[in-house]
């Protein structure tokens, strides 16, 4: 709160309320204006000697717009009783308001602030300027009250200031929305040589180069064939799939034909959508295949597991998918540890899932000489897109024999006219080293013969082919 002017010392003009601006003309000897004091900047450059009411309102008629002026009303500039405000509105005077004081009293006294003034402010008679909205109170037995407003209207714009000091760098934006789609694969273009399964766009349609050549001015669909479908898995190069854990594997090629670059994605079988299942949740002993998926509208790559080899269910906005693996879950709907290296698959033996291969076989069962054939499915152990299944033998004791074959039509264990594909053994007393070998599928089943004793002795299963 400050104290604005003590109307029983000074005479104060005030031009343009809503800035503020005033100018201050001492009084002169014994209290008296001084009639040499010339009065000027009433902002409408009214300049004389008198300021009284009359004088103002009869001398200075054209005032600028929301001038104010507060004068003394006594002509003698002596006994100070009254003083009035005036503002000019429309080009003309008209009394805004008066204040009494006494020439007895220290005076009005005149404050100022931001808002309405507190009622321990002031004494009756003095006045209060609210610098936020120029609402003038005065102050009257014991309560202020609003008597005027001293707002001029908006002045005109000011000139452009000093460009200023170069700021502090802001933070970080967020990030963009995705941009356009790009195509898969360049243009197609005359003059242009072409190799086998090269790949181009053609009026928006993907086309892969059926025969070697060079392009003429138009396009020769009898050299290119259209990719409506799901790419073929030997478009990608180096496709490598783990299991990395008990619902988690990883897939990563170094050239994928959806995006032309090398890719590196992860899956969890604990989800539903792109990178996880394509539709409920991960049962027991159950095979599930790998896809790559491609999302055209935003060109993203993304893996799924479905448990459908054929047709998966696509996440929105994915059209385009490639079966790329097999994985497969045991009884507690973990995933065995599995590494599938383009068409090669195997078990891994990590001492937690797998402790060991898994044994698909054993005990004395059929008969090595005669010889008599026992079917072992092998559902459990290789996915039904497989094409062959790698068997292992271990070392087998003295005189004991074993077999393993695709079908029950070969011979027995020594036959050197029709002998079984994986066969050890011997009549000697000797023990026979073991070993592995690769057998076709012919069926859900392999066969089998074996006379080893020994317990725990039987076949396993080291990996398989799958036929993608």
């Amino acid at each position: 709160m400050s104290r604005l002017v003590n109307c029983m010392e000074e005479v104060v003009i005030v031009s343009k309320g809503k800035e503020d601006i005033g100018k201050l003309v001492a009084l002169g000897e014994g209290g008296k204006l001084d009639s040499s004091v010339i009065l000027t900047e009433v902002m409408g450059n009214f300049v004389g000697t008198a300021a009284t009411y009359a004088a103002i309102s009869t001398t200075y008629t054209s005032p600028s717009n929301n001038d104010l002026v507060i004068v003394f009303a006594d002509e003698n500039y002596s006994n100070v009783s009254t003083v009035y405000i005036y503002s000019s509105s429309s080009s003309a005077w008209v009394l805004s308001g008066k204040f009494s004081g006494s020439a007895s009293s220290d005076g009005t006294v005149w404050y100022s602030g931001s808002g309405t003034p507190s009622s321990d402010t002031g004494n009756d008679g003095d006045y209060y300027l609210d610098t936020a909205d120029c609402d003038v109170y005065k102050k009257t037995s014991g309560s202020w009250a609003v008597i005027c407003n001293i707002k001029g209207e908006t002045g005109a714009a000011g000139t452009a200031g000093e460009t200023g000091a170069t700021g502090a760098q802001g933070e970080k934006g967020d990030t963009g929305s995705n941009g356009a789609s790009g195509n898969l694969a360049p243009d197609w273009a005359a003059d242009t040589a072409y190799l086998l399964n090269q790949l181009c766009m053609y009026n928006g349609v993907l086309y892969r180069c059926t025969t070697a050549h060079t392009s003429g001015t138009s396009f020769d669909s009898g050299y290119f064939s259209s990719i409506a479908g799901p790419y073929n898995y030997n478009d990608f190069r180096n496709v490598v799939s783990t299991v990395t854990g008990n619902t988690a594997a990883t897939i990563t090629a170094t050239y994928c034909p959806y995006t032309q670059a090398s890719i590196s994605l992860t899956l969890s079988m604990s989800t539903t959508g792109a990178n996880a299942l394509d539709n409920g949740t991960v049962a027991a002993s159950t095979w599930y295949y790998t896809y790559v998926i491609y999302n055209p509208t935003t060109n993203t790559v993304a893996c799924l597991a479905s448990n459908s080899s054929t047709t998966p269910t696509l996440p929105s906005g994915y059209t385009y998918y490639c079966r790329v693996g097999a994985i497969l879950t045991n009884s507690s709907s973990y995933l065995y540890r599995i590494i599938q290296k383009g068409r090669d698959a195997g078990y891994i033996v990590d001492g937690t899932i797998l402790t060991g291969l898994r044994q698909m076989a054993t005990g004395v069962t059929g008969s090595v000489s005669t010889p008599t054939w026992v079917a072992v499915s092998v559902s459990g152990f290789v996915p039904p897109t497989a094409s062959t299944i790698d068997i292992l033998i271990p070392n087998i004791a003295s005189t004991s024999q074993t077999m393993v074959a695709p079908n029950a039509n070969y011979g027995a264990w020594n036959s050197v006219t029709n002998p079984p594909p994986i066969s050890i053994g011997d009549s000697a007393t000797a023990t026979q080293l073991g070993g592995w070998g690769r057998i076709i599928l012919e069926s859900t089943n392999i066969y089998w013969a074996n006379n080893a004793s020994a317990t725990g002795y039987g076949i396993f299963c080291k990996g398989y082919t799958d036929n993608l």
